[in-house]
């Protein structure tokens, strides 16, 4: 289940961004499995010299297990 034109990440840890691409759904939606407890994510704090901002990463591992607990159809249609 990888988004168009995206290739496999390495199976590490990846940016929300980048998790959106791989599954081909918008960040948001990802944002809401992770608040909703489905999908599980690690918040790396910003350090000084990168802005304030945190970083929010997920396994793909976990991305693919998430997919694949998914119903059809459950999250809207597929983003672009």
């Amino acid at each position: 289940m990888r988004g168009k034109g995206c290739e496999l990440p390495a199976r590490g840890w990846m940016s929300l961004s980048a998790a959106a691409d791989y599954v081909g759904l918008n960040k948001n939606v990802l944002r809401r499995a992770i608040n909703a407890g489905e999908l599980v994510a690690y918040q790396k704090p910003a350090t000084y010299s990168e802005s304030k901002r945190t970083y929010v990463l997920v396994s793909p591992d976990d991305v693919d297990a998430w997919v694949r607990s998914l119903p059809l159809a459950s999250y809207g249609p597929m983003v672009d």
